[in-house]
């Protein structure tokens, strides 16, 4: 498969089940605006709605009052509605929402699938770096008659003991990055169409 139908399949922090989306993706909670002392995870759910790229409500609607009432029927029961849904509806967003709103819609999905695809290249490497055997450090010289003499490459074992070196404090970090994705999902979670079902039976 292309490379651009792999970008069109993927999903930036999809909805997985009715838990805190920073559950499934940590990144997000290094995000300031995003932080739970900043932000609810209702609140965030909705954003995701309104303003992140792979929501389903950006691919529908251009309006963003449109996306706005919708991500508010998903995610919100009728019996929890009040107030303050009156002013979003209208566009009056409190400052920490709008903040959260303007970095979601910063997501890039082509280069996230990008950084995830050279983050994969970059562990395989450090497998092949660190596949090396014992035969490798030893070093044939001719002697002035022309008979092998085998020795062993210390130059070589160092380099490579070294490189071990660093390939050890490199690999926590590239595990957790590849673990973690860059917030990548690949396929629509049962709970995600439920909500998308309701927003449909909902429609204005």
């Amino acid at each position: 498969m292309s490379e651009s139908k792999e970008i069109e399949k993927i999903k930036l922090f999809y909805p997985k089940d009715s838990q805190d989306l920073r559950k499934h993706y940590p990144e997000l909670s290094r995000i300031d605006v995003f932080h739970r002392d900043k932000i609810s995870k209702e609140d965030l759910l909705f954003v995701w709605y309104v303003s992140n790229p792979s929501s389903p409500l950006i691919k529908e609607y251009e309006s963003l009052s449109k996306r706005v009432r919708q991500a508010i029927k998903i995610v919100w029961p009728d019996d929890q509605q009040n107030d303050k849904f009156t002013k979003w509806r209208e566009g009056n967003f409190p400052s920490y929402i709008r903040a959260a709103m303007a970095r979601m819609d910063a997501f890039k999905d082509d280069v996230r699938f990008t950084a995830k695809s050279m983050m994969a290249k970059i562990f395989v490497n450090l497998q092949s770096l660190s596949d090396v055997k014992e035969e490798n450090f030893i070093k044939v010289e001719m002697d002035d008659e022309g008979n092998q003499i085998k020795s062993i490459d210390w130059a070589g074992r160092k380099a490579y003991i070294d490189s071990c070196d660093k390939i050890m404090d490199m690999l926590p970090k590239t595990i957790q990055v590849l673990e973690e994705g860059f917030g990548i999902d690949e396929k629509v979670e049962e709970l995600t169409r439920k909500a998308i079902d309701r927003h449909h039976d909902s429609k204005d």
